[in-house]
């Protein structure tokens, strides 16, 4: 018979996935066990006596996993997943063979932290350009999202050399970006030109759609926003701003 391959380590991560669990604490209570019991079959790494016990409960309670997931399980290399997801599991097997398991959870939390603050400001400037493909397309060509986020590509660059008054955030902030001159040597490097009516356009989107938060969160992620914008942005356009 095949010696199995996977740790308890492996093991307790992949049922993480497959029951959107957070801690080990949290599949020690799904596995009807005591958290230490958890971390004596971790420390041991006594892959076949935690299969038993997973065995179990997928008959007993959770067919889920007896009809759907022992394939994943078991298999030493992620099956049946995204290309994130096996990224994830594959470095999280680099952190336990180089026992770095702790720096690779602070990287994942670095990374969980900084994009909980982003979501908001991407879906904010998702409503610039649209949902859907064709309209995206269009806009990208010729419409006002494309201009209106140009504006707001060089507004943030020159927003990190501002001072806003966070007790009025957001209205300090509209203030500045209608106090925003777009330098003349902007508009020439682009193949269509953009101006005054699109800066119009980029405050009454910021007025209706941002708040305190929002304003709070643009100006504290100038750099990753100008990233962001720069891969909305059309090829040549793209190309033009560096």
């Amino acid at each position: 018979m095949k010696e199995i391959e996977i740790s308890v380590a492996e093991l307790i991560e992949k049922i993480k996935f497959l029951k959107k669990l957070k801690t080990d604490k949290d599949v020690a209570n799904y596995l009807e066990i005591a958290p230490n019991a958890l971390n004596n079959f971790k420390r041991r790494n006594s892959t076949g006596a935690f299969l038993e016990k997973v065995i179990f409960i997928a008959l007993n309670k959770d067919t889920i996993l007896v009809n759907l997931s022992f394939d994943f399980l078991l298999n030493p290399n992620p099956v049946n997943l995204s290309k994130l997801d096996e990224k994830y599991f594959e470095a999280k097997k680099l952190s336990f063979s180089t026992k770095n398991e702790k720096k690779f959870e602070n990287i994942i939390d670095e990374f969980i932290k900084d994009q909980k603050h982003l979501s908001p400001v991407c879906d904010i400037l998702q409503t610039i350009k649209g949902q859907d493909l064709v309209h995206k397309f269009f806009e990208a060509c010729s419409g006002k999202g494309e201009r209106m986020l140009l504006v707001f590509y060089y507004f943030l660059k020159d927003l990190k050399k501002q001072n806003i008054d966070l007790k009025n955030v957001k209205k300090d902030f509209v203030k500045t970006l209608e106090n925003f001159e777009i330098p003349d040597e902007y508009r020439k490097k682009h193949l269509f030109v953009f101006g005054e009516k699109d800066k119009k356009n980029l405050i009454k989107w910021a007025n209706e759609n941002l708040d305190e938060v929002a304003c709070f969160e643009i100006i504290n992620s100038t750099d990753k926003l100008i990233e962001l914008i720069q891969e909305q942005l059309n090829f040549l356009n793209k190309i033009t701003i560096k």
